[in-house]
């Protein structure tokens, strides 16, 4: 099922990974805990998993489509989603590839979202210099959208070496490509999905719920300029964390070492992080901590600030041990998934 077949369904909700790889587990170990948690989250009814695109460490997820491929293979009919794909550092006509194969493989469940954030990897790596990283990034998106939906590749730019008519396989499952595009960083981040007519992912764990909110404005004020139906906007919120029990305050004391080890890594990243205390981000961040009934309620807010038909958080929250972790999942599932 396309991105597009989702406006006449329940609402979605999804987990996605970094695999941020620590000292306890292998390589290989930790490639299948992912696997066992993707299981996870479509035995307890989330639509979705996603595996993001990052090329340094301590990540684990340079290869998404291969690891999607792993989780297609483990799984029956959760969708799977690229994270985001930082399209602008691979080959088109390669990306194209790789997820028509992994859309065949998984029976038409692979969702892309599509990403602009490289960061400094990006130019130490694939020479992709920061500020040339979203016109690269939305021209090769623009070349993969009408790879995918001719199978035909005839192209003459600078991405690559000129195409003339050749016929690309394998062919994808889904006819039209399954395309989200994340951000929040930036006002054309949400009006170029809107001129393309296609879903919009906002959110991070920096944002506030008034920074989701106003740039999913943005993305609805220039859906409708361009003349689309506003029943027809897709939106996906990314929330930063999400943690359920019993109780409020036994909720947050869990969630406290993930909140700690969120704002150490952006701290480490940025130069200073985003929340100073734990108190501020649950009140103006868009995370859902709390008692069954609290988040149920902070997410219903959300929904009627963001209107959005889609919500993923992450799957990772280090430093609290994975019981506590699962027992915070199944609350959700049972209290905000339904």
């Amino acid at each position: 099922m396309s991105a597009g077949n989702l406006s006449d369904a329940a609402h979605r909700f999804t987990l996605m990974s970094l695999i941020p790889h620590g000292t306890d587990k292998s390589v290989h170990q930790r490639y299948e805990q992912i696997a066992d948690i993707a299981q996870f989250a479509e035995r307890l009814g989330f639509d979705g998993f996603g595996v993001g695109e990052r090329h340094d460490v301590p990540y684990l997820s340079s290869s998404p489509a291969v690891l999607l491929a792993y989780i297609a293979a483990r799984t029956s009919k959760i969708r799977l989603f690229t994270a985001a794909s930082t399209i602008a550092m691979h080959d088109p006509v390669r990306a194209y590839e790789d997820y028509a194969t992994l859309d065949q493989l998984s029976d038409g469940r692979l969702q892309l979202i599509i990403g602009t954030g490289l960061g400094p990897t990006a130019q130490n790596l694939f020479g992709v210099a920061p500020e040339e990283q979203t016109d690269i990034t939305v021209a090769a998106y623009e070349l993969l959208r009408d790879l995918w939906n001719n199978q035909v590749a005839t192209y003459d730019g600078p991405l690559r070496p000129a195409l003339d008519g050749v016929e690309l396989s394998p062919r994808p499952r889904q006819l039209r490509i399954p395309a989200w595009h994340a951000g929040l960083s930036s006002r054309e981040s949400a009006e170029r999905p809107a001129a393309w007519g296609e879903p919009l992912v906002s959110g991070n764990l920096i944002g506030t719920i008034d920074d989701v909110a106003g740039h999913v404005a943005v993305y609805r004020q220039e859906w409708a300029a361009r003349g689309h139906a506003p029943e027809d906007a897709q939106v996906g919120v990314g929330v930063a964390g999400a943690h359920v029990a019993v109780t409020s305050q036994q909720a947050i004391e869990e969630f406290r070492p993930a909140f700690a080890a969120q704002m150490e890594q952006f701290a480490k990243m940025r130069g200073q992080a985003p929340f100073g205390d734990l108190d501020t981000y649950l009140r103006e961040g868009t995370a859902l901590v709390g008692s069954p009934a609290q988040v149920r309620e902070k997410f219903e807010y959300l929904r009627e600030r963001c209107g959005h038909q889609l919500t993923y958080h992450h799957a990772d929250s280090p430093g609290m041990d994975e019981r506590t972790w699962r027992a915070g999942k199944e609350l959700f599932a049972e209290h905000v998934i339904g």
